[in-house]
């Protein structure tokens, strides 16, 4: 029928096709014969899920083991992830791995199904006003490779990575600050693993940068400050403790653990001008944690990123599809995918190297009008979601440039008289 050919040509024009089944239902009964019954929807596109990788669980919790399962849709698992820059740890099998990924959502109050950290949003013209309304921390936006990091116990240190993804080693020790014979257990942490470049060598290192769970210890809903005093005093000084009287040898760990500083919202301009140059690693911006607020597993609003407006970006699925019109010669585009729109969000043109990269998820920036072709994102099997590519286009829009922050910093920021004073050295 003509219905069958329509439906026929549109999924040979837009790859899979109208994959909702309730819309194929629709057509049929709108537009088919009392004899035509509709065909089954076909398989899902892999860049679409139902949910979105920045729900942020504002829904009622249930403590139930059952309903946190019934809310939980799975991504598939990738048993062939690999750690950040080939790093010799181990890849957990998706068996194992459900367990440990329960876990940490059971530790951060997460039903998702997907990776539970916490996300920022881009800086806009409005957000920036939240600098004005409560104290907030800086520090420099690190481009390293994000991990949840879970210490379960001695030998079973798991890290999370965007896609969920689980990851283990047995070389990386966490003594106890009591009893530094023991080892600490039940703990979360958040972090970034960054590879340093000092000379013509490189050392990779995991920035902690907030904790969550201390000895099953609910600190993350305790300010940033005092999340920051736990990890120093918890974490990395019994660390350095051990290694200074011999117990500990951090030259056979995979990568050095660090705490990542935090600074007063005022020294925004004095980070980005005079701390970022000195920097090892790659950084691409700010982050503007809030001081009182705790920390927020999925996408929380009030925390902010903000990056130069040349270093504004989007991730994409790039899907390369071949345009035929009459009497035209066939034509590839890069269409541009994002969760949560089934539609292109926008296109891309398809180069020699673009080609490479179909089906896999890019990072572009907004130049002379048009997506710009970044990397590959090798960390991420998930393009943002729509939300996410909003804001972010709203914010090439309407930038917030360095003079515009470091103008509202100067007249507007909230101001406390009790907040601890910075001095750079």
């Amino acid at each position: 029928s003509s219905l069958d050919a329509a439906l026929d040509l549109f999924s040979k024009c837009r790859p899979p096709g109208i994959y909702k089944e309730d819309y194929i239902q629709e057509l049929y009964k709108r537009f088919g014969t009392e004899e035509q019954n509709p065909p089954p929807p076909p398989a899902l596109p892999d860049w679409c899920f139902d949910e979105d990788e920045e729900a942020s669980g504002d829904e009622d919790h249930d403590n139930s083991s059952l309903e946190r399962a019934a809310k939980r849709k799975r991504r598939p698992y990738n048993d062939n992830a690999k750690f950040c820059n080939n790093l010799n740890i181990e890849t957990v099998m998706a068996r194992g791995a459900e367990r440990i990924q329960e876990l940490c959502e059971g530790m951060l109050d997460w039903d998702k199904g997907n990776f539970p950290g916490s996300q920022p949003v881009s800086m806009d013209r409005k957000n920036l006003e939240f600098l004005g309304q409560k104290p907030y921390r800086v520090s420099w936006k690190a481009d390293g490779t994000r991990y949840i990091m879970l210490i379960l116990k001695e030998n079973e240190v798991y890290f999370l990575d965007r896609d969920n993804s689980v990851f283990v080693t047995d070389k990386i020790k966490f003594p106890r600050r009591k009893n530094p014979e023991e080892h600490i257990f039940d703990t979360v942490v958040d972090g970034e693993l960054v590879i340093d470049k000092e000379g013509s060598q490189t050392h990779p290192r995991f920035l902690i940068y907030d904790i969550i769970k201390f000895e099953g210890q609910d600190v993350g809903h305790t300010d940033l400050d005092r999340r920051h005093l736990c990890i120093d005093k918890e974490i990395i000084k019994p660390r350095n403790d051990a290694a200074q009287a011999g117990r500990l040898d951090k030259s056979k760990e995979p990568f050095a653990i660090r705490k990542k500083d935090f600074y007063p919202c005022e020294k925004a301009i004095w980070v980005l001008e005079k701390l970022v140059p000195k920097i090892p690693h790659e950084t691409d911006g700010l982050i503007f944690q809030p001081l009182q607020d705790p920390y927020t597993p999925g996408q929380c609003p009030f925390v902010l990123k903000w990056k130069p407006h040349e270093l504004n970006s989007v991730d994409f699925l790039l899907n390369i599809a071949t345009i035929k019109q009459v009497g035209c010669l066939p034509e590839r585009v890069g269409c541009l995918y994002v969760q949560g729109y089934d539609q292109p969000f926008s296109k891309i043109k398809v180069t020699s190297e673009l080609k490479h990269y179909d089906k896999r998820i890019i990072e572009c920036t907004w130049e002379n009008n048009q997506w710009k072709f970044l990397r590959v994102r090798e960390d991420k099997s998930f393009p943002n979601a729509l939300k996410t590519a909003q804001s972010v286009c709203a914010s090439i829009t309407h930038p917030v440039t360095k003079e515009i922050l470091n103008d509202y910093i100067n007249k507007y920021l909230f101001r406390t008289h009790g907040a601890p004073q910075f001095h750079s050295k």
